[in-house]
């Protein structure tokens, strides 16, 4: 063990009060401090983030676009399917004209979504 003497040791002067400062009152141009090898990782984590936020957004594209082929060539065989029964002279059944409608809805819905999402280009 060894003494210290009392030149060694600095006062600590008494707290008498605390302060608490609001995140409005914090100056927005102070830089943390970080170390070289945090400050890559931070960047490569966020290039990782980036990254699957586009390539996720590119894979919902692709679904919508493919759900859209199908409901597409599916109203088209079922309008030509109706058009041929109306043409035999056999009556058309409410369940197609309900169909037409429920799979109109679902293509609009599609192609609004397919076009609304924004890409960062």
């Amino acid at each position: 063990m060894t003494k210290q003497s009392s030149t060694d040791t600095k006062p600590i002067p008494c707290i008498e009060s605390e302060e608490d400062i609001s995140f409005e009152d914090i100056v927005e141009n102070e830089e943390t401090i970080m170390p070289k090898r945090e400050q890559e990782s931070l960047e490569r984590m966020r290039e990782k983030r980036n990254n699957y936020e586009t390539s996720k957004k590119w894979e919902l594209k692709a679904n919508a676009y493919r759900l859209i082929c199908v409901f597409a060539s599916a109203l088209l065989i079922m309008y030509v399917l109706d058009t041929v029964i109306i043409n035999c002279n056999l009556e058309s059944s409410s369940l197609t004209t309900s169909l037409f409608e429920l799979i109109k809805f679902v293509l609009s819905s599609l192609i609004g979504y397919l076009f609304c999402i924004k890409s960062t280009e």
